[in-house]
Parts: structure tokens; C-alpha cells; sequence
């Protein structure tokens, strides 16, 4: 007989059982898994205030603080998008409406506004290491993005805050640069 050989016996069942023991020790193991997840386990969630921090005003700094002269230098008032930021006398005042976009943080030449998450080098670091590690690198901001970022993906909370130098010198390293991110 031609089946004779394909005959299944008692050892082969055995030897079967144990190729596949996972799915025989634990047959119902996706189910149970699905019911069992820890309620108070940590879900990652896309919060764009994750990527922002107020800036902070060091007068000491300021040229305009210094030279008490209004006409002296008002970068950091002309590029914050909702006129949050106010210059008097020897005095910087950040308003409560501030975005947190850091704009003013990269238009102040004499740097009286610090953003401890994102100055120069830390913006450098970010771009090198995702341009390096992946063959498409994207810079992007938290409005343009609207998810939780990929490893090859570097956001920030605008990306006006980032130096011409940054950009350049990134570029040089790692040749390339892709806008827009892809959905």
C-alpha cells in the first residue's frame, strides 16, 4: 500500500506535540493575554507638552536689559508668536500664554533665554543620532506631527528654534535631511 509509509502513529503525535508545545501548553494564550493586561500599565500617549518647556529669562544676559534702551534689541519680543514677552527697565516678563515654542530661546543673539530641553547641542545630538541609525531623518514639530514619534524622527516644538549653524552642520554629517514627515 502506497499510505503505509504516511501512517501517523503514537510517536509521531508525540513528536508533533513537542514541535508545537507553546501552543499546546498554552492554548488559549492570546485570549488570556488580552484579559489580563495590567490595567495600570503605562500606554504611551502623544502629549505635545512632553516636547515643550517656558523658557526662562536671565537678565544678566539681555542687551536690552543691560543698555535699559528699548531700541537697543527686540528680537526675542518680535519673534514670539503671541507677544508674551515683555522688556522693561531691567526686567524680562514671560506671560502666562506663552506656547512654549521656543522662538525666543533662538532669536536672542545674546542668549538671556534658555530652554534647557533643546539648546544647540541637544537639538545637534537628536538630528545626528536619527539621521545616522535610519536612512530617512525628519525634523518636524508637535503641531505638524500629531502622534508618537518614530526613532528616526526628532521633534520640537517648533522648528524655527533650531540655529542655522545646527542645520548646517548636521546636514555636512549626515548628508541628508527629508521634510515633510511621512503619516
Amino acid at each position: 500500500m502506497a499510505n503505509e509509509g504516511h501512517k501517523h502513529d503514537l510517536i509521531d503525535d508525540l513528536v508533533d506535540l513537542k514541535r508545537d508545545w507553546d501552543a499546546v501548553s498554552n492554548p488559549l494564550g492570546t485570549v488570556t493575554s488580552a484579559l489580563s493586561i495590567d490595567p495600570d500599565a503605562k500606554v504611551p500617549t502623544w502629549n505635545p507638552a512632553d516636547y515643550k518647556v517656558r523658557p526662562r529669562a536671565n537678565v544678566l544676559n539681555c542687551t536690552r536689559c543691560a543698555t535699559r534702551d528699548a531700541g537697543t534689541c527686540s528680537k526675542c519680543i518680535d519673534a514670539c508668536p503671541v507677544g508674551a514677552i515683555k522688556i522693561e527697565g531691567y526686567s524680562i516678563e514671560i506671560a502666562d500664554d506663552c506656547r512654549k515654542c521656543g522662538l525666543c530661546v533662538s532669536a536672542c543673539e545674546s542668549e538671556a533665554f534658555i530652554d534647557h530641553l533643546h539648546t544647540p547641542r541637544k537639538i545637534y545630538d537628536q538630528i545626528v543620532q536619527a539621521a545616522v541609525s535610519h536612512e530617512q531623518c525628519y525634523v518636524t514639530c508637535t503641531r505638524a506631527l500629531g502622534r508618537i514619534p518614530r526613532d528616526n524622527e526628532v521633534v520640537l516644538p517648533c522648528v524655527g528654534i533650531v540655529p542655522p549653524e545646527v542645520w548646517f552642520v548636521a546636514r555636512k554629517q549626515t548628508g541628508c535631511f527629508s521634510w515633510p514627515p511621512s503619516a
